[in-house]
């Protein structure tokens, strides 16, 4: 479980790196190397063990990937650039009206109108699954 983790915080550093550099000046770019990494995260995870893979999907679908993208704009906002105005991320994430982005996650294929608590409940939704299909795997 702990090679899970460490990949999932990589993963979504990774993406917060590659984002800022270059999400929006090449994001085609950006988006191959996200899906060939992702690819390779699977590969190596499977070789541990199928549970990991799965694991690691049902986290990256329900939006937790992105949960922590946005964690780390916190942090690194904060700590390496005090400059910037404090909050103003949570200030935005509060009055986001949709997050039109999170398409692809369960609850946007079932044409939800994702906003930031619906966001944060999928959030949860897919912790839950995975700690029980580990728990029953185990």
């Amino acid at each position: 479980m702990k090679y899970l983790l460490i990949i999932l915080f990589l993963f979504s550093f990774e993406d917060y790196i590659l984002y800022n550099l270059w999400g929006t000046k090449a994001e085609r770019s950006y988006r191959i190397s996200q899906v060939i990494l992702q690819i390779g995260i699977l590969i190596y995870l499977y070789t541990i063990g199928i549970i990991y893979s799965i694991s690691f999907l049902i986290l990256w679908w329900f939006g937790i990937c992105d949960m922590l993208y946005y964690i780390y704009d916190i942090l690194i906002d904060c700590f390496l650039f005090p400059s910037f105005e404090k909050g103003w991320f949570m200030h935005n994430f509060k009055n986001i009206k949709e997050m039109s982005w999170l398409f692809f996650t369960p609850f946007g294929l079932c044409r939800i109108k994702i906003n930031n608590w619906i966001f944060i409940f999928q959030c949860f939704i897919g912790i839950a699954i995975t700690i029980l299909i580990n728990v029953l795997y185990c």
